[in-house]
């Protein structure tokens, strides 16, 4: 992935235009968000997680436990430890003169804060299923959920922002969402959290996200 250090300037019109998408986003997450939070021990809400969680855990194999193995290790502290080190000297070697590192160390930290404490401001129990790792703490929202979508969110956003040629963005930018959606599918399958758990992370991760990059950077 190559570099350079004059691709964040907008002109008027893009900036405008993400202004408009930031703004809407993060309205619409923290709308997706409060719900969650105000509705999870709400029936309906229980019936669907409930109703998803049997559904996935008529689909577990050996293989496809392996898989989802695999990516929840993306949202491990460990591995998004050394994602964070990795891509902060990256940037810091290949971005001179910009805050990206910084901007990625708040994004990490943050949502770390985040998650911790609405957790234990909720204190939702885990689901009562057969867990396929070991968990411990409180279930909304979805910890690792909240800190890939903060992480690979301002990634996903600063690697557009310094990579040359459409198909390189699209590539990078493409992978950090897919590599977010699967960490978030992977509890699910794990049997570690509930559905509205990770979809409430996503929002509160994106939120993050979204504050960080908008910082000048």
């Amino acid at each position: 992935m190559s570099f350079t250090r004059h691709e964040g300037e907008r002109n008027t019109n893009g900036f405008y235009s993400w202004t408009t998408r930031r703004t809407v986003l993060s309205i619409l997450s923290l709308v997706v968000f409060t719900v969650l939070a105000r509705t999870f021990k709400e029936d309906l809400i229980q019936a669907v997680d409930l109703r998803c969680l049997g559904l996935v855990y008529h689909l577990r194999t050996p293989y496809l436990t392996s898989i989802m193995r695999f990516f929840t290790s993306f949202g491990s502290i460990p591995v998004m430890t050394m994602v964070l080190i990795v891509t902060v000297l990256m940037f810091a070697r290949r971005c001179p003169g910009r805050r990206y590192p910084l901007v990625l160390i708040l994004a990490a930290a943050g949502a770390w804060g985040l998650e911790i404490a609405f957790k234990a401001l909720f204190q939702r129990p885990r689901p009562d299923l057969e867990w396929l790792v070991d968990v411990a703490g409180y279930s909304f929202p979805s910890g690792h959920a909240t800190v890939a979508a903060a992480l690979y969110g301002t990634l996903g956003y600063l690697g557009w922002q310094a990579s040359k040629g459409r198909i390189a963005r699209s590539a990078w930018v493409w992978g950090m969402v897919f590599l977010t959606i699967m960490v978030g599918a992977s509890r699910v399958y794990l049997g570690v959290h509930y559905p509205s758990d990770v979809v409430a992370g996503f929002a509160l991760g994106g939120i993050w996200a979204i504050i960080c990059v908008s910082l000048p950077v």
